[in-house]
């Protein structure tokens, strides 16, 4: 074979064999990139990302709760098949959550997703069918409930003993009362006003601690106008019922303890240790320590050691708030707001990550360190001190209320009237604000717990809503008869209770305890010498949610 020739053939093995490498190399090449691909894929899909006309988003997860097993759940319409469980991969959005169910009130949230988190939803399913069961039958002539709703504290007057009480504290959640003094025996112990001096009184006045185990009881005195409370002894506060003035008395309050015995020891006069007329008087979380304020100086006065320190002289650049157990006071110094926290005494001064404002309202709240701030430009500010997490709204032209926990708001802003609720997301060190419209032409407030429902009152019907979703249902029916008596509403988790109170006539002549209001059931009493600003008497009724 001729030389060149087998040049030829030598070269073209080797273009040959450089052919197939190049082939091999680009497949291994397509291959790895394949594979590093789906691997991507693979590991944002893991991460809770999916594709989206934006490319791959971080996904987020809603896990639904509630107090009922659920049949269905929709998610914007569509039926997830879960109940009580997660509905995950969902783009981050604003969801509507629809919950149908039989023998319930249809359910309705919008939920908003963030990526990478998880949103609880708890949805608490109202029964079609309310009904409405007695729950003390005497005739109650003061009552407060506990901070957290759970408790409900009530007086019932001696009728063979002037100015003498029987106290009672009753769980919602049970049937049974329990005598304050005295779990073990209902009928004993009792309050007597004359021991302290007290020989008249038109009504009194509770406030229990937040432990439920020591109670404040002052009493209440009509004024014609505000002018007849005197300055630094008595708080001019609006009656609702009668639109008239009253002043309670706080010289005479008197500082009662829960204990087996009802002895004189239990039953304690402030103004014994407390050297000055305070106005207000307000428990801190711990239930050993209250607040007292008056005029010129507030002190924390406590229980235990009946002792009292200085808080701050009162001046217009001092506010004192509570948060939980905890006690702060903000001060303007040369124009520059600070915080510090009451400890023992002592002023500490807090960090805040956030510029603090100048403030024109604080609210106190029961949640360690969380507190709502209106500012003097018309902004609220939502403060998380344990965590550092704040968050403001703007254009705000009216806060009505603020829930106990301080999570929550009722205000009017330029838009109109809205509920807005603030949520600590601290896997991301920011705060969740979500906000409902609400109607202005009804008036709204929050229930004794402010947790989860607000009152709405439109045109003399009351209903009961939910504070996070905004479902509502109406209360009160003709067994009541709302067309006649007052009726005050609250609520718990489990149960929503109305106070209604009576008249002098249905005092006569008695409420049916069950079903709809019936004819007199009771003789007629001799006629009493009362007005309802001189007695109010109360009788409960409970409706049950689980």
């Amino acid at each position: 074979m001729p030389k060149h020739s087998e040049f030829q053939v030598k070269k073209k093995k080797k273009l040959k064999k450089l052919f197939d490498n190049l082939i091999i190399a680009v497949f291994i090449i397509t291959i790895t990139l394949v594979i590093g691909a789906v691997s991507s894929v693979i590991i944002l899909y893991a991460n809770g990302q999916i594709p989206s006309t934006q490319g791959f988003v971080q996904t987020g997860n809603i896990r639904i709760l509630s107090n009922v097993n659920l049949n269905s759940v929709e998610v914007n319409g569509v039926s997830t098949g879960l109940t009580n469980r997660l509905v995950t991969s969902l783009e981050p959005d604003s969801y509507k959550i629809t919950v149908k169910q039989s023998g319930f009130l249809e359910w309705q949230k919008q939920v908003t997703v963030r990526p990478g988190l998880v949103s609880d939803v708890l949805v608490k399913l109202i029964p079609e069918t309310l009904a409405y069961n007695q729950l003390i039958e005497e005739d109650i002539v003061s009552y407060t409930y506990s901070e957290n709703a759970e408790y409900l504290f009530y007086a019932v007057e001696n009728q063979t003993r002037a100015n003498e009480f029987n106290l009672f504290r009753l769980r919602l959640t049970d049937s049974t009362p329990l005598n304050f003094f005295s779990e073990a025996n209902i009928n004993l112990g009792s309050f007597n006003l004359n021991q302290f001096g007290i020989s008249s009184y038109k009504e009194l006045y509770l406030s229990p601690s937040v432990d439920n185990r020591q109670l404040v009881i002052a009493t209440r005195e009509v004024a014609a106008d505000s002018s007849a409370a005197v300055p630094g002894l008595t708080e001019v506060k609006a009656d609702n019922d009668n639109m008239a003035n009253f002043r309670i008395d706080y010289t005479r309050a008197v500082l009662v303890s829960g204990d087996t015995l009802n002895s004189r020891s239990n039953q304690v006069l402030l103004s014994t240790y407390v050297n000055f007329p305070f106005q207000e008087l307000r428990w801190l979380g711990n239930s050993r320590d209250i607040l007292l304020t008056s005029q010129d100086i507030t002190v924390q006065f406590n229980i235990d050691s009946r002792s009292s320190q200085l808080v701050t002289y009162n001046n217009p650049n001092e506010k004192v708030f509570a948060t939980g157990e905890e006690l702060y006071i903000y001060k303007l110094e040369s124009d520059t707001p600070v915080i510090s926290r009451f400890v023992n005494g002592r002023r500490e001064n807090v960090t805040t990550t956030a510029k603090l404002p100048v403030a024109k309202e604080i609210y106190s709240t029961k949640t360690n360190g969380t507190f709502l701030l209106l500012d003097n430009k018309n902004s609220v500010h939502y403060f998380n001190l344990r965590n550092n997490l704040s968050a403001s709204l703007a254009n705000v032209t009216k806060v009505s209320e603020v829930a106990l926990d301080g999570r929550s708001v009722i205000l009017e802003d330029l838009t109109g009237l809205k509920i807005v609720n603030f949520s600590d997301l601290i896997a991301i060190s920011k705060v969740g604000i979500e906000s409902r419209d609400l109607d202005a032409t009804s008036s709204h407030r929050y229930t004794k717990s402010g947790r989860n429902t607000i009152i709405v009152r439109q045109d003399g019907i009351s209903s009961i809503c939910d504070r996070e979703a905004g479902n509502c249902f109406p209360v009160g029916n003709n067994q009541l008869q709302p067309e006649k008596n007052t009726i005050e509403i609250n609520s718990n988790e489990s149960r929503v209770i109305l106070a209604v109170k009576l008249k002098p006539e249905d005092l006569r002549t008695g409420l049916a305890t069950s079903g709809e209001i019936s004819e007199a059931q009771s003789e007629p009493v001799d006629d009493l010498d009362m007005t309802p600003i001189e007695q109010n008497n109360y009788r409960f009724y409970f409706i049950s949610l689980t």
